[in-house]
């Protein structure tokens, strides 16, 4: 199942420039909806698919905000390329 989100709360200093697409499954032997960002390798695990990708944007917005303050050497080869990616999709509004 599949599932895109488009927007982040108005509140919010971020906005999507390129629709997330999202990978959402049952959790393998437990309750629960595993939503993925498969792109970015980020991930969560909630009770509802409404709560998972609820709880996906908020990671998103976190990892967004930690790589942004890290200088690109900081990071790894493989999580350099984890924020080019997550920066084709999300931008800080200006």
């Amino acid at each position: 199942m599949n599932a895109t989100i488009r927007g982040f709360k108005s509140g919010e200093p971020y906005r999507v420039i390129k629709p997330i697409p999202v990978s959402l499954r049952k959790a393998n032997g437990q309750k629960g909806w595993i939503a993925r960002f498969v792109k970015v390798n980020i991930g969560i695990q909630a009770d509802t698919k409404r709560e998972a990708i609820r709880d996906l944007r908020s990671i998103i917005l976190d990892c967004y905000e930690d790589w942004s303050k890290k200088s690109p050497k900081k990071l790894s080869q493989y999580m350099q390329t984890c924020w080019q990616n997550l920066q084709q999709h999300v931008q800080r509004k200006s």
